[in-house]
């Protein structure tokens, strides 16, 4: 590290990323990854969170098994703990699931290190933040994924079974419902294609949970948007896939 920093290889620009080899029979791995971290007094727990993503995504790249992030000094507090497993997740996404020409990149295995066996709050921090990773990364995929195959029926297809996972009540709403709830706009942009629409509806009703205020969560989920009054012009015609993506947040959340 000091042969490097002294040659301007790394100079600890926020998200640098340097690789070097350990010979010494003392440590267990046989490399170990640094990753600029910015200025320590512009610090804050979001650039933990990309750093930590930064990490994961270049230990994927390199097909590294197994990955240990380590926290030390101020960054071990419940807030980082959970920001660190959630960027350490998020760069285990992997865009390429149908690419055909090229090596899909490998899965590693995370694991944050401490000084000392982190409190309780800490563990569950760690927990908490990959479940967010892994939920947004899947939100992730959904968005991607072509309209040819994620059909406004599979995209509510998808949904229930997600939200049936996590132990939420599912209705979902067909073109009959839709013409008795009034729901003309929503059909009218279904009358554009020939795939029938869908209305996805969530609900998560805990036992011993306050009967106000009730928190709503709406998301768009148009699985491909050809255009308002006019039909979108060619530039940018296949980011129209995304439109779907409010609506992946929100049954990811």
């Amino acid at each position: 590290m000091s042969r490097a920093r002294a040659s301007g290889e790394i100079k600890g620009k926020l998200f640098d990323v340097f690789w070097a080899g350990v010979r010494d029979d003392r440590w267990r791995p046989s490399r170990i990854l640094f990753v600029g971290a910015g200025p320590r007094a512009g610090f804050s727990t979001d650039k933990l969170r990309r750093v930590a993503a930064t990490t994961s995504l270049a230990a994927r790249q390199r097909r590294i098994e197994r990955l240990a992030f380590v926290v030390r000094g101020e960054a071990a507090g419940v807030e980082a703990a959970q920001a660190a497993a959630e960027g350490l997740t998020l760069g285990q996404f992997n865009p390429g699931q149908h690419k055909t020409q090229e090596t899909p990149d490998g899965e590693t295995s995370l694991a944050i290190l401490y000084d000392a066996a982190p409190p309780p709050e800490v563990r569950a921090a760690v927990q908490r933040g990959r479940v967010l990773g892994e939920y947004s990364n899947l939100a992730r995929s959904l968005a991607n994924e072509p309209s040819n195959l994620l059909t406004p029926r599979i995209f509510a297809m998808r949904s229930s079974e997600i939200a049936t996972d996590a132990g939420l009540a599912v209705e979902v709403l067909t073109g009959g419902t839709l013409a008795d709830l009034g729901m003309g706009l929503l059909l009218g942009v279904a009358r554009g294609s020939a795939e029938p629409p869908r209305l996805v509806v969530l609900r998560y009703d805990p036992p011993g949970a306050p009967e106000r205020p009730v928190l709503g969560l709406v998301g768009k989920g148009i699985t491909f948007d050809t255009g308002g009054i006019s039909l979108k012009p060619a530039d940018g015609m296949d980011r129209m896939k995304d439109d779907m993506a409010g609506g992946a947040a929100v049954v990811c959340a």
